[in-house]
Order: structure tokens, then sequence, then C-alpha cells
């Protein structure tokens, strides 16, 4: 399971980095848009590979899902904290 939140983890934050605004705040600079592409791409596969692994991990497919719901809304909220401090920092 810890797997999957790590998946999970570092697909929401490929996805947000895709976007031009969280891109140039991170690192000062506009990302190309092969950046963006393999950003976006990477981010989807990621988070497609921790529900897969959720549910093929688990033994109550309704409950895995509840949990990885539940692990995403904690992760968006970390995400959504850690732009907020730097962009604070700027």
């Amino acid at each position: 399971m810890l797997v999957s939140i790590i998946a999970q983890a570092m697909g929401l934050i490929c996805l947000s980095l895709a976007m031009n605004k969280h891109f140039k705040l991170v690192f000062n600079s506009n990302p190309t848009s092969i950046v963006s592409l393999v950003l976006t791409l990477s981010g989807w596969l990621l988070i497609s590979l921790s529900i897969l692994l959720v549910v093929l991990l688990s033994s109550h497919i309704s409950i895995a899902v509840i949990y990885w719901l539940a692990i995403l809304s904690i992760n968006i909220l970390l995400l959504t904290l850690i732009h907020c401090r730097f962009s604070l920092r700027k």
C-alpha cells in the first residue's frame, strides 16, 4: 500500500508541475511543450498505477477504492500546502 501512496503522490506532483503556473513557481522558468507533455503522461501513468496496485493487492475492492480516494484527498491537501509554501517564499 505504501508504493501506491507514493505513486499517487508522485503522479499528482507531475500533474501539477505540468501546469505553467506551478512549474514557474518551482523552477523560475516556463516548461517546454515536451516537458509538459512528459509530466502530464507520467502523472496519469503513476495515478493509474496507484489505483491498479490498490485494487490488485486488496481483497475487498470497494473498501480499497474508498481507501484510495481518502489518500488522494490527503495527497491533494499536502500538495496544495507545498505549493502555497513555494508561493509565499517568492
